[in-house]
């Protein structure tokens, strides 16, 4: 009897240090997100003006960044929600938050890029968000 006391007990340990862990990587996910919108933004509205302080390195750069901005949002949107998913959601998995994830990425990129402006560059964004999604999801498995 003792012995499936403390069983259960290591459980509810187990489980409390888990979602400690999840609370944690979450809180991180959410604020890495919030900064490289809030950067975005800043860029999009030319707050930050990358094509003064940096035009002279390279045209390039300010786009480099734009994009590393979005990469680091969409990987820390893909983690939070695959935490979410993980521990709290277990009858919900499946594509419903991979088409939520898609349907995101692209109004982000529609906001924060103005693109994609033809049938192909959409069918491109919409390509190349799917197949992220994808990968991090294998990558997670």
């Amino acid at each position: 009897m003792s012995e499936e006391v403390s069983k259960a007990k290591e459980r509810v340990l187990q489980r409390i240090e888990d979602r400690k862990r999840m609370l944690s990587t979450f809180i991180v996910c959410i604020a890495a997100a919030i900064i490289s919108v809030l950067f975005l933004i800043l860029i999009r509205i030319e707050v930050i003006d990358l094509q003064g302080t940096l035009g002279s390195v390279s045209r390039l750069l300010p786009g480099l960044i734009r994009v590393l901005l979005l990469v680091l949002f969409f990987v820390t949107l893909v983690i939070g929600v695959a935490n979410i998913r993980e521990y709290y959601v277990f009858k919900v998995s499946g594509w419903f938050d991979v088409i939520a994830l898609l349907i995101i990425t692209l109004l982000f990129a529609y906001f924060m890029f103005d693109f994609p402006t033809t049938i192909a560059d959409t069918l491109a964004t919409l390509g190349g968000c799917m197949l992220c999604i994808v990968y991090f999801y294998l990558v997670q498995d």
